[in-house]
């Protein structure tokens, strides 16, 4: 049973209107592990190749990592709702409805709070892969039967894994953007929409564009279970905005998703049972990429050179980041005998280095090198006999996993 978290929250008052969430929540799940840092548009610090600094658009759960990391997915194993007795048991041929509310922690000892956090659900219309532009459609799910198979991946972190087929999906929860009843922080009605347009300055977002929550209205269909063994359900988190810089960078976003269990289709769309939500806490992630570290340090070991009386011997280092840096390499032959060159290497380019072995007090016997790259860096080792040329190798050099602090 996955630990059930109690979310204590204040009273947030907005225009003299307090809202909370569920005293408790279930933990959900992501594929991914955990949120991590996003890409939010207008921190100004994020990688180039990521948009413009200003650019305030939208950013997306499922997709806007700061790393290469397996993109998120969110998956709600909605057996802990009877576990934890929210209902009294799942059945097919049922409906849900859905709430999705944005809460935030700012890491001041509150936790994770609702509010006006200026943290909003984006605009319809706005572009953005898996954003609330797609509530035109409806909101994605996903059913699988069992996590493992929801989260499964190939060796490049595509998820794999096939779902169980549902006539509903895509559009499980409401068929168009109409469907849903948008609030603000003071629960009063509100539309979302861009908060700047890009391009312009960031932070310009309208009182009634300022929406924390989201629900399927009572009179839309839900999401209606048909089969068995489709206890995990993949639920697709529309797109949000940030307002920065009100919104600060190193605040975690958290969003709240409660399915209502309505009771059975065939008794129409009336809410059953108005008590039965159960709610899912899951991590978005930390708003802005952390700023670019000025320098970074890969250890590579190349273990073997033969005596260059014999052999023409040299070395390749490539440096893969965006910076150029410096290589400090250090022979050590087996008489016992060293010496260290240092090279420079440009940005996203390899350095070819043949002379190394001349640089050491003798170099005619065996010997192995360590490279100190000031930066991400590969290496090639290659050596080849003299004159015939009949016999010759190469190796990719060891890089030190454990004490390097460059991203790969």
């Amino acid at each position: 049973m996955k630990k059930v978290i109690t979310v204590l929250m204040a009273l947030t008052m907005v225009f003299g209107i307090a809202g909370i969430v569920s005293a408790e929540a279930i933990d959900a799940t992501n594929c991914a592990g955990d949120g991590g840092n996003l890409i939010v548009p207008g921190c100004g610090f994020q990688p180039t190749e990521q948009g413009p600094p200003m650019d305030c658009g939208p950013f997306d759960f499922e997709a806007d990592r700061c790393t290469g990391k397996q993109e998120n997915r969110a998956l709600f194993p909605v057996c802990e709702c009877v576990e934890e007795g929210y209902y009294d048991e799942l059945l097919t041929d049922t409906e849900y409805g859905i709430r999705m509310t944005i809460l935030v922690d700012k890491h001041d000892g509150q936790g994770p709070v609702e509010g006006d956090n200026f943290v909003y659900w984006a605009g319809e219309g706005d572009a953005g892969g898996d954003g609330i532009a797609d509530l035109n459609d409806g909101i994605d799910v996903m059913i699988f039967d069992r996590e493992g198979q929801a989260c499964e991946t190939d060796s490049l972190g595509n998820y794999t894994g096939a779902p169980l087929a549902s006539p509903v999906e895509p559009n499980a929860f409401g068929a168009s953007f109409d469907d849903f009843d948008f609030r603000l922080a003071n629960g009063n009605a509100g539309t979302p929409d861009a908060c700047a347009k890009p391009n312009d300055d960031c932070g310009n977002c309208a009182d009634l564009w300022r929406v924390v929550e989201l629900e399927l209205k009572d009179t839309v269909e839900g999401f209606l279970t048909e089969s068995g063994d489709s206890s995990n359900w993949v639920i697709d988190i529309p797109d949000m905005w940030a307002d920065l810089p009100n919104a600060q960078a190193g605040w975690t976003v958290y969003v709240e998703v409660c399915l209502n269990q309505r009771g059975d289709a065939g008794q129409g769309r009336e809410n059953m049972c108005v008590d039965c939500n159960c709610c899912f806490m899951l991590e978005v992630g930390t708003l802005c990429c952390d700023s670019a570290p000025s320098s970074c340090e890969d250890i590579l070991t190349f273990p073997y050179f033969p005596s260059k009386d014999n052999f023409w011997l040299g070395m390749a280092i490539t440096n893969t980041g965006s910076e150029e840096g410096t290589a400090t390499i250090t022979i050590y032959e087996t008489n016992g005998e060293t010496a260290t060159i240092t090279e420079t290497v440009a940005a996203n380019s390899t350095k070819i280095i043949t002379d190394f072995a001349a640089n050491t007090s003798g170099g005619a016997v065996q010997a192995y090198a360590k490279a100190v790259c000031e930066f991400p860096a590969s290496g090639f080792a290659m050596f080849g006999q003299v004159g015939a040329g009949d016999e010759s190798l190469g190796y990719l050099a060891e890089r030190c996993g454990t004490c390097s602090s460059c991203d790969h």
